[in-house]
């Protein structure tokens, strides 16, 4: 495999800047070592140097750079204050968004559209449906009696005589 194939090869300068906020946002809550603090001045000497030079080159060739390199200025601000705020101790609430720091507060929220007319099924708790079973139960228990005592009345039970036929007394017989 060649060299140029092995590592990632931004387009321009915008593109770089993507891949450095992508990465960024990915270690942002991390916890930190000395490990994450390198890589991190890595990639800031990355901006500061590399990227920088590339944003004043597209400069002198295309009008209407101004805009992107104080993008540039405000991610590398931003990542700077990122160490500061880690190294006190305190928990960096936020995350980097088109080239800037953005609370968690501001981050876009979507509402959850709701159709009249319909109300949404919540589960049931399991001591209400407890109840409800043993209710039901208690209810066929007293409903299954009462048919037995009902069928039964006036007449020997089915089960007792299978070997000769039923008979039922229908009162004197002239």
């Amino acid at each position: 495999m060649p060299e140029q194939d092995r590592f990632y090869q931004p387009q321009n300068a915008k593109d770089a800047m993507r891949f450095v906020q992508k990465l960024f946002n990915q270690y942002n809550q991390a916890p930190l070592t000395e490990e994450l603090v390198a890589y991190h001045q890595k990639l800031l000497a990355y901006l500061t140097n590399d990227v920088t030079v590339e944003v004043q080159k597209q400069g002198n060739s295309e009008q209407g750079n101004s805009e992107q390199a104080a993008k540039l200025n405000g991610m590398i601000v931003a990542m700077q204050d990122w160490l500061k705020i880690r190294v006190s101790g305190k928990p960096y609430a936020g995350k980097m968004q088109h080239f800037k720091f953005m609370p968690d507060q501001q981050q876009t929220t979507f509402k959850q559209r709701t159709i009249k007319g319909r109300q949404a099924q919540q589960p049931p708790d399991i001591a209400s449906s407890l109840k409800t079973l043993a209710i039901l139960a208690e209810s066929a228990k007293i409903f299954f009696v009462s048919v037995w005592a009902r069928s039964s009345v006036g007449r020997a039970p089915r089960f007792a005589c299978r070997r000769s036929p039923v008979r039922i007394w229908s009162g004197p017989s002239i």
